[in-house]
């Protein structure tokens, strides 16, 4: 707590984001990818955002065009000579990005599911590097994240509680914890939430297309 650092100037204050200063990494098969000094809850709901795309089964015909670099096909995107469904597959090619672009020198990370021949995995890429892991471990590490920010949290926002601002400070200790609480139950919702509805054959036309002009 007394490296978190009020926000504002000339009234300093506190808020839910604010109190996740921390460090994070991104590891994986026991490499260390990428290491972040940052709002934790930010990586926690931009990975939120990224679950249903990230966990939905990808189709075997269109692992190639997943794994693939946005920018082998940029150049071709830029001349204005692609079509609406090539961009509609590049929204979805997009939708399994995982955002960094708050940082200075952001990493490339991306994440996708394939079950194919008895494997159910999770590929993570992270610019040029590559793993993959079964999907039941890449959904537990997402609740084990979860679990270990929402406990952090806790202690948190009870020793606020307890002991109220720093002097000159401004924070609303009943709207803290109600957006606590609220924050508690994202991961369920989302793990609840309907899959998300795609047009396979409106994707693979345009993968088709793109694919065509790297």
């Amino acid at each position: 707590m007394a490296e978190v650092e009020p926000w504002g100037d000339p009234d300093p204050g506190l808020h839910w984001f604010a109190l996740t200063a921390g460090d994070y990494w991104i590891e994986l098969g026991g490499r260390e990818l990428a290491r972040v000094d940052y709002f934790a809850v930010r990586l926690w709901e931009d990975l939120l955002q990224l679950l249903p795309s990230a966990l939905q089964p990808v189709p075997a015909d269109l692992a190639e065009f997943v794994a693939a670099d946005r920018g082998r096909w940029n150049a071709w995107l830029e001349d204005e000579k692609s079509s609406e469904r090539a961009w509609d597959a590049v929204l979805w090619h997009g939708e399994h990005s995982l955002d960094f672009g708050y940082l200075r020198r952001p990493p490339r990370v991306r994440a996708w599911r394939t079950v194919t021949g008895g494997r159910d995995e999770v590929t993570v890429t992270v610019d040029d590097r590559r793993g993959s892991l079964p999907a039941a471990s890449f959904t537990d590490a997402v609740r084990r994240f979860d679990a270990e920010l929402i406990a952090g949290m806790e202690r948190r926002v009870e020793e606020l509680e307890r002991t109220g601002p720093p002097a000159g400070v401004e924070l609303d200790l009943t709207q803290l914890r109600r957006e606590h609480d609220d924050r508690a139950t994202w991961l369920a919702r989302r793990f609840a939430a309907d899959p998300p509805e795609t047009d396979w054959a409106a994707v693979r036309l345009g993968a088709a297309e793109l694919l065509a002009h790297e």
